[in-house]
């Protein structure tokens, strides 16, 4: 059992961020954090890299972020967290006594249970083996929809759109980008999509 004084559970932006306000406050601690991926990608510049016009590794995060800051770095699921005992247990059965937890875990993008998701040519838009597929998908198709009419979904369904697929957006609201953005600038937007297919 390995004793810290922080572990961050959580590879992305909130856990780096974290981690770098910790080294700049000098404060001595012993920080581990433990994500899920080995390699990170920019989830955010994900719709950006499926042309494929600069290489994968552009959209890497290089683990360095986390490393050269001071904490360490571990690439395994957090199965258990035992918060009686205040300890951490992963997959690869390793156990980590901490002082202070931090969840920066994110969030998945929400798959919807119909048939088929699992099936070959479905992709999320999220990881770095999700932007390997898409690239792939893109490549050799000619039509695609793009389930969630969200800042992710509308940014891959234009990048696939000039790419010369024929791309169909479903959102189960009544407009795309609702859920996120005031209603008086939603139109200006839709007109711009409309002029883009």
């Amino acid at each position: 059992m390995q004793q810290r004084d922080v572990v961050i559970i959580g590879g992305g932006p909130a856990g780096r961020v974290i981690v770098h306000a910790l080294h700049s406050q000098n404060s001595g601690l012993s920080v581990t954090l433990i994500k899920d991926e080995k390699i990170n990608v920019n989830r955010c510049a994900v719709p950006y890299g499926i042309s494929g016009s600069k290489p994968i590794e552009k959209f890497q995060i290089p683990n360095k972020l986390v490393t050269d800051f001071g904490a360490e770095l571990v690439a395994d699921a957090v199965v258990k967290i035992d918060t009686d005992l205040k300890e951490i247990h992963t997959q690869k059965g390793q156990t980590y006594r901490y002082r202070h937890l931090v969840l920066a875990t994110g969030s998945r993008p929400l798959v919807p249970p119909i048939p088929g998701v699992e099936l070959e040519g479905v992709a999320q838009v999220r990881s770095l083996q999700d932007l390997d597929a898409l690239r792939g998908f893109a490549a050799s198709g000619q039509k695609a929809v793009i389930v969630g009419g969200g800042y992710i979904g509308i940014e891959v369904a234009v990048v696939l759109r000039r790419m010369g697929l024929e791309v169909d957006v479903v959102e189960m609201l009544p407009q795309v980008l609702l859920a996120t953005t005031e209603p008086e600038f939603i139109a200006d937007v839709e007109k711009t999509l409309d002029r883009c297919w």
